[in-house]
């Protein structure tokens, strides 16, 4: 697979498919690198640099969670489920390297191993190599398998897919995420994009959810709606754990509106809101305290200046 460099703003490295229409539309003029970040690379690696930041949220929401809740729950779980090119896992792993902070941070990727093996390429020229660990499996409803199928004009967008058949379609090992987390962790920071797969991922992560303090961003889509968890209609699953926040696209954090619990008719509009049929949800646990949720949701939403 040929692959650029992504250069962010904030210096992170991410390695991406060359030929991706999204990513490439990213992309600017190639930046003056230095001299060893060339002779690591070699000649031959186009390097260009990303127009936004796309690490500052990321950061932003860790950095409220870990102020608020780490005296009470010091043993965490990260884990990035959906890992794209890493632009959310490598900076947490780089957050949590630097401050010197202790946490699991793991990457569960189910795309071709092509894609996997540029997250990897990516974590190591981050120097994360010992923060996070790369997880080459589905995350499902149960361990055993999935069918995947890949776009063949994006790479990064494929999707698990059932009853599908065709070239562009294959088998890949699946886990679940109560395989995953460890049973020693009493906190759990979870972000999962999978293109619709979202109520399944969490089908297999109840026995987790149940025991150990939550927080997660999830991709909502509009057919989530009608999706179960279980047995469970997954609004209610959700509705019936967190407090809910619609924070549009959470690379930005282009918006903050609380979600009135139960509401599922608010949950629609803002699902149709920009005409994309999908939201990306920001989920605070019951367990913790409603004035705690409201001032991490507050610090990691503020503007900067």
């Amino acid at each position: 697979m040929q692959r650029d460099l992504l250069v962010t703003p904030g210096g992170l490295l991410l390695f991406a498919p060359a030929t991706d229409k999204f990513i490439r539309s990213l992309a600017v003029a190639p930046p003056v690198v230095a001299e060893p970040l060339r002779a690591r690379l070699g000649a031959g690696t186009p390097i260009v640099t990303v127009r936004r930041a796309t690490d500052t949220s990321h950061t932003r929401l860790l950095s409220a969670l870990w102020r608020h809740l780490a005296p009470d729950y010091p043993l965490w779980d990260l884990i990035d489920v959906g890992g794209f090119i890493g632009s959310t896992i490598l900076p947490v792993a780089v957050w949590i390297r630097d401050n010197g902070l202790k946490g699991r941070v793991r990457a569960v990727v189910m795309e071709p191993s092509a894609m996997a093996d540029l997250l990897a390429d990516s974590i190591r020229l981050n120097g994360c190599q010992d923060v996070v660990q790369l997880v080459r499996l589905a995350a499902s409803a149960r361990p055993g398998s999935v069918s995947f199928t890949s776009n063949p004009e994006s790479p990064v967008a494929g999707r698990v897919t059932f009853g599908a058949a065709g070239a562009h379609t294959m088998t890949v090992a699946a886990t679940t995420l109560d395989q995953i987390v460890r049973k020693t962790a009493n906190f759990l920071f979870l972000k999962i994009d999978a293109e619709g797969h979202e109520p399944h991922i969490l089908t297999g992560s109840e026995q987790t959810l149940a025991r150990i303090p939550t927080v997660m961003v999830v991709e909502f889509h509009h057919s989530a709606l009608t999706a179960k968890v279980g047995d469970t209609p997954y609004t209610d699953f959700l509705f019936n754990r967190f407090r809910l926040w619609d924070i549009g696209n959470y690379a930005y954090l282009s918006r903050c509106q609380p979600i009135a619990a139960g509401d599922v008719n608010m949950l629609e509009q803002v699902i149709n809101r920009d005409g994309n049929r999908l939201t990306d949800i920001l989920c605070v646990d019951l367990r913790i305290p409603e004035t705690t949720a409201l001032q991490i949701v507050a610090e990691a939403t503020a503007k900067r200046a």
